[in-house]
Formats: structure tokens, sequence, C-alpha cells
């Protein structure tokens, strides 16, 4: 679909996509290739008035985008706080800093929960709530553990201290001749353009 000259997908695109086999609209917050928060409040709004669901993919974002809305740089709402937002997508290990394989899916309801059970019929019945099978119990501890260990005042101070590094560069980028940002990233990602230049190449070399 049409994206808008910052990268963000296009409420307008989405309302002429939208058609009677349509069952979820796909945002992110933010994009993995820029960095930029998509209009998750006019899509929610287009997918409620359509009766649709809208999925906010919030894994490379997940716990930093959250911690910048605290300490107030990140303004606009993107999570369960919007109406029309029916699940969201975190990974716990990227900013929340924790191992791999505790990736989450929530939930606004326990009616949309409960469609994602899977039911396997076979030599037995098995029931599981993803389709990948069950989980094992100590990456989800450790987890726990980890995000107790940091708690509101860790994650904040995380947060403050990889945004000045973002504005660093982002600044750093603007001084260097031939380079330009290509869109204001919201958050984890600098999108860097080429001014005369093949960018592809400099990123190959």
């Amino acid at each position: 679909l049409d994206q808008d000259c910052q990268q963000q997908l296009s409420p307008g695109a989405v309302g002429r996509a939208l058609g009677p086999n349509t069952v979820l609209v796909y945002a992110s917050a933010p994009t993995f290739p820029h960095g930029v928060v998509d209009p998750i409040e006019d899509l929610a709004l287009l997918c409620s008035r359509k009766k649709v669901g809208l999925h906010v993919d919030n894994c490379l974002g997940g716990i930093y985008l959250s911690y910048l809305q605290k300490i107030g740089v990140f303004k606009r709402s993107f999570d369960f706080r919007v109406p029309g937002v029916t699940s969201v997508s975190i990974d716990i290990h990227k900013y929340g800093y924790a191992g791999k394989g505790v990736s989450v899916v929530a939930f606004a309801t326990q009616e949309h929960r409960r469609l994602t059970y899977v039911p396997v019929a076979g030599l037995e019945f098995y029931v599981t709530t993803t389709m990948q099978g069950s989980r094992g119990g100590a990456p989800i501890a450790a987890a726990w553990a980890t995000l107790l260990r940091f708690g509101q005042e860790g994650y904040r101070a995380e947060a403050n201290k990889l945004w000045c590094i973002h504005q660093q560069i982002s600044d750093e980028v603007a001084q260097i001749p031939g380079l330009r940002l290509l869109v204001q990233s919201d958050a984890c990602v600098i999108p860097i353009a080429g001014v005369d230049v093949d960018i592809f190449a400099v990123a190959a070399q």
C-alpha cells in the first residue's frame, strides 16, 4: 500500500484497500526500515468503523517506545489505549534486554485471544494457545527476572540514553556532505539517504 512522505502507512490507502474479505489491518510502531510509527489512532478509527481488526507490530519498539512516552519524547498513542487496536506484538528480547524466545502477542479482549487457540486432533486431542505449541518456562522466568531487575527507573534511564544517542547520530549525519536523513524517525532506526551518492554502494563497503 501507499506510504506518505514520512514513510508511514497511509490511512487513505488502507481505506481504499479494505474489502469484504479483509479481516485485519497491520500497522507498525515503529517500522523496521525507517523507524517511524504509523498513524495508529487514524487507522484504529478507520478499522473500528469498518469492523476490522487492527494489529500493531510493536516488536521493534516494544519497551523502548513505551518508555519514550513516559519520558515525554514520544507523544502519540499506539497501544490498547487507542480504541480499535485489537492486538499488539512485543519482542521482550530487544529493548527489554531479555533472551530470545519470549515474544508476546497481547489481545484487547479475551474473545480475540480465544480465536488463537489451535486444536489438533489425531491419535490424541491437543489444544495449544499458539501454532508453535508450548513454551519452556525457563526463558519466561529469565525474562521476568530481567524486567524486575531493570524496573521502571532502569528502563526510563535506558530510553533516555538511547534517545540521546539517536539524536547525536542524526545530527552528525546532517553534517556529512553527500548524506541526509531520509525521514525524521521516531525510534530505533535512523534512515540515511545519499545526495548524489549511491547509498547502496556505500552500504556494500
